[in-house]
């Protein structure tokens, strides 16, 4: 039970690592083309 509970809590905290990480790059990607820095996708 306890490898049951250890194991759930690291998927958990992967996923929620996982989730925080592509959220930071679709932001900062955001506001690199609110600024202009890249170019916009067709």
């Amino acid at each position: 039970e306890p490898r049951n509970v250890a194991e759930s809590w690291i998927n958990d905290a992967r996923n929620y690592l996982a989730k925080k990480q592509t959220s930071e790059l679709l932001e900062a990607y955001s506001n690199s083309i609110g600024l202009g820095t890249l170019p916009r996708m067709a």
